[in-house]
């Protein structure tokens, strides 16, 4: 399973709607500098599906998507393939920890580990 955690200066209003609103997750949804944001399809509630991509410099497009499992705005965000996020109030900031699990090999956990703290650097850039 891999863990990431990262403080944000926002609330945790404004961070879980980064997560959950398609035109903020079209400004920050990336894996790093080498990726830009592509689509992004929400329908948020428990049962709903999602679907997002971002676009490599080669201009080759990496979707993922799944179902919300959890929705508790502004407080816990969890989908498959399980992907739990945790939003707690940190002063005048917000403490994101996000785990993931259901990943079978190593190559599969670093990659995925990689590419979660490549989103969280985009969202902090976003978010200021």
């Amino acid at each position: 399973m891999i863990e990431v955690r990262r403080r944000f200066a926002a609330t945790p209003e404004r961070v879980f709607d980064a997560w959950t609103q398609p035109e903020v997750l079209t400004e920050w949804w990336s894996a790093g500098p080498s990726h830009r944001p592509g689509l992004a399809e929400v329908d948020l509630r428990v049962g709903g599906r999602y679907r997002l991509s971002m676009i490599d410099d080669d201009g080759v497009e990496t979707v993922v998507g799944g179902e919300y499992v959890e929705v508790r705005r502004p407080d816990r965000l969890a989908f498959t393939s399980l992907v739990e996020i945790d939003f707690e109030t940190d002063g005048d900031a917000t403490l994101v920890t996000l785990r993931h699990s259901g990943l079978v090999t190593a190559e599969s956990i670093a990659r995925h580990e990689r590419g979660w703290n490549g989103c969280f650097d985009s969202l902090e850039r976003r978010l200021g």
